[in-house]
């Protein structure tokens, strides 16, 4: 099977996920199997590096000022949102056909590029999973306790 060439920018990345998605709705029953076959994971990984490099070539074409590791992350999300999974959870989660399927990931590919371009307006502060601040004592608000999140005690 020829794969279809990458596209280059985000109008192509958007009509390329839409046709995908609504494509999928023709084929739904091999498509569903190959989402939980042990086979269809070897068959999704043997094209995973050329995906991942499009997701990567998209998103640095589009946010070129992102910083490489912000632009892994993002190019993850935009071949996480592109993927047949997603088809199948909006299918099975929203009764979304192929078609909406498409313009909903389409649309987030798209707002996600948006918020590149701009960055981030706000990042939290780097935080331990259960809460706990983790940022170094002199850079916390004053009357902090350590081990204590700030949500909890200010509960209190």
């Amino acid at each position: 099977m020829r794969l279809p060439p990458r596209p280059t920018g985000l109008p192509a990345a958007a009509a390329a996920v839409r046709q995908a998605f609504g494509g999928f709705d023709e084929v739904a029953p091999v498509v569903r199997e190959l989402l939980r076959a042990p086979e269809g994971l070897l068959a999704r990984l043997s094209d995973n590096e050329r995906r991942r490099e499009a997701a990567l070539d998209l998103v640095r074409h589009e946010a070129p000022g992102l910083d490489e590791t912000s632009a892994r992350r993002l190019a993850a999300a935009v071949q996480t949102l592109t993927a047949a999974s997603t088809w199948q959870s909006l299918r099975d989660y929203w009764d979304l056909d192929g078609a909406e399927a498409g313009e909903v990931a389409a649309l987030a590919v798209e707002m996600l590029m948006r918020g590149a371009r701009v960055g981030p307006a706000h990042r939290e502060p780097a935080r331990h999973r259960r809460g706990r601040d983790v940022r170094p004592r002199a850079s916390r608000p004053s009357g902090s306790h350590r081990g204590v999140p700030h949500r909890v005690r200010d509960a209190a």
